[in-house]
């Protein structure tokens, strides 16, 4: 029998590598990365390992060009026998148009983890640092976080981020379009697990949700860290126009005068 199907929906900046490595120490699980994405065989590192599993590279690169739907069948397909749940994670984003979203991704028999950050302005802060800084993983054993070792204007990449307001907006309207379309499409879904940011930090809470939702006995164990424990708004050069949207959450937008949410 084919292994199941699991797709982690969920947007940047919002614990999916942790999430994804959580999955991975599940006996029987094997989770993969966002390899829906365009340029994912561009990455020859990630790449490499995937392609063993075709007959031969040209047909990986062009299936997974040409029928996204083919592409992951015959990817899931080469782990029977090895695995019972193959997952990779998706972005809300991710060849949207394509078919693989309808006729698989949105399965009734698919199982789905929407994975989800609810403070908008966490993530936006921890996009623009990253982006910033070139740190967008820690691992779990690196000596020392930037809390402990770096000033905010280190950390942030040697100065601190302008805030600005306008593409503020824009990120957050799209944050927010895209969570509503997804919970809208997952309403009707029969296995669907809701997980939010925070409790990637609870590993043992997470285990046993994670475990009721796969049927399986869990056991997890944390592998990267936050990058930083720093409130958002010190990594800002002008945090006084930035006040006023920390409180933005995916869950309970504030409505605000002359503005759209």
């Amino acid at each position: 029998m084919e292994p199941r199907r699991l797709y982690v929906l969920t947007k940047a900046r919002s614990g999916s590598n942790q999430f994804a490595a959580y999955v991975n120490q599940v006996p029987g699980c094997r989770c993969y990365g966002e390899v829906f994405k365009k340029n994912y065989p561009a990455n020859r590192d990630l790449w490499k390992g995937m392609v063993k599993r075709f007959p031969n590279a040209d047909d990986a690169v062009f299936l997974h060009k040409t029928d996204l739907c083919a592409f992951w069948d015959t990817f899931v397909a080469s782990h029977t026998g090895e695995t019972d749940i193959v997952g990779a994670r998706v972005f809300y984003h991710h060849r949207r148009s394509d078919p693989l979203w309808s006729q698989r991704i949105f399965s009734p028999d698919s199982l789905i983890v929407h994975l989800w950050r609810d403070s908008i302005f966490a993530s936006y802060v921890s996009t623009i640092r990253a982006k910033a800084s070139g740190e967008w993983l820690k691992r779990k054993d690196s000596e020392q976080s930037d809390s402990d070792s770096r000033t905010p204007r280190e950390a942030a990449g040697g100065e601190l981020l302008e805030f600005d307001v306008v593409e503020y907006q824009a990120y957050r309207r799209s944050a927010l379009r895209w969570f509503r379309r997804t919970e809208a499409l997952l309403a009707d879904h029969p296995n669907v697990l809701s997980v939010e940011y925070s409790e990637i930090a609870q590993p043992e809470r997470l285990a046993v949700r994670l475990g009721e939702f796969l049927g399986k006995a869990v056991a997890l164990q944390e592998t990267y860290q936050k990058t930083t424990t720093r409130p958002p708004i010190s990594y800002l050069a002008n945090p006084e126009d930035a006040r006023e949207f920390v409180d933005d959450r995916l869950s309970k937008p504030r409505a605000r005068a002359g503005s759209q949410p």
